[in-house]
């Protein structure tokens, strides 16, 4: 960020991302490709996660265990279960876990919020509602301008909640189709009834709040 540029980071979770479509409809592909890698390279970058992103996630772990920190963000719970359950939760799965985050949390967490202001601010109704919204839940907590909200506040905030869930529908961050089996007894969507054992590939299942937007 300081540089202004993109290190490289960028280009790898692209590329881990497009080969997460491979390894989530194909997971027998993922196999095949550790198998050929010394021949064909590593050309759909399914081994990309097991290289430069888990050695940077390894080696700002170790750093945090070398400094400490007061802070009980993501990684400093993992370490919580990893003390209470050290057979269950070993070193290894904790890089994993905090791998996983650099390059999923980027995407999806970048593009929903992108989405959520992108709607809200192209609607000033919206956007006059939402503000008061806020200003009021602030004045009933006693939160002072500049404070973080709770996680409590927010949830108790039925209009931002409805904006979040709206631009989630509107423009969802989960970039590919998420398989899913109808269990046999069959299920609802709307007035649709699908039947027992369809394949259904469904973006993201949220609640549409269209008289929000």
């Amino acid at each position: 960020m300081d540089e202004g540029k993109d290190d490289g980071a960028f280009t790898m979770i692209d590329a881990i991302l497009k080969c997460a479509v491979w390894v989530g409809h194909i997971p027998w592909f993922y196999k095949l490709n550790v198998m050929l890698s010394p021949i064909i390279g590593n050309r759909l970058a399914i081994m990309q996660r097991q290289g430069k992103l888990l050695k940077l996630a390894h080696e700002e772990i170790q750093e945090r265990k070398v400094r400490g920190s007061d802070r009980h963000d993501m990684l400093e719970q993992l370490f919580d279960v990893q003390r209470e359950k050290p057979d269950k939760l070993d070193d290894i799965s904790v890089t994993s876990m905090a791998a996983s985050n650099i390059f999923a949390g980027s995407d999806s967490t970048s593009v929903s919020i992108s989405a959520f202001l992108y709607y809200v601010l192209r609607n000033p109704d919206c956007h006059k509602k939402l503000i008061e919204e806020v200003d009021a839940s602030a004045k009933a907590g006693g939160i002072e301008h500049g404070s973080v909200f709770t996680l409590e506040v927010v949830n108790n905030m039925p209009f931002l909640q409805g904006c979040m869930y709206e631009a989630l529908r509107v423009h969802p961050a989960v970039g590919v189709n998420l398989g899913r089996v109808v269990p046999p007894v069959g299920m609802k969507i709307g007035s649709q009834h699908i039947p027992g054992g369809v394949n259904l590939s469904p973006r993201m299942c949220l609640l549409a709040h269209t008289d929000i937007m």
